[in-house]
């Protein structure tokens, strides 16, 4: 669903658990390469596949869940939202 950088670790939030890795969280983009996960926030990526509702400043996921998103990554985490939509 989401990577959320948690202190030296991140957390890598799936629907049933959450699993922790040591990566920092653009190496693990990288490592990733899924065109389906964008960064939103500095701390934040996400799963735009998994995005209900996109608000000014936070995605809210299919699960209810609000993942924060900050100005600097705002215009390109709404191009991914409308490209996604065009996908769905």
């Amino acid at each position: 669903l989401y990577l959320e950088t948690n202190g030296r670790k991140v957390a890598v939030c799936l629907r049933e658990k959450t699993v922790l890795t040591t990566q920092k969280l653009g190496e693990l983009l990288e490592c990733l390469n899924s065109k389906h996960l964008v960064r939103c926030h500095q701390s934040f990526a996400l799963n735009i596949k998994h995005v209900r509702e996109l608000k000014k400043t936070s995605a809210i996921l299919s699960d209810g869940r609000a993942v924060p998103i900050s100005r600097a990554y705002e215009k390109n985490t709404q191009k991914a939202f409308l490209q996604s939509l065009g996908e769905r």
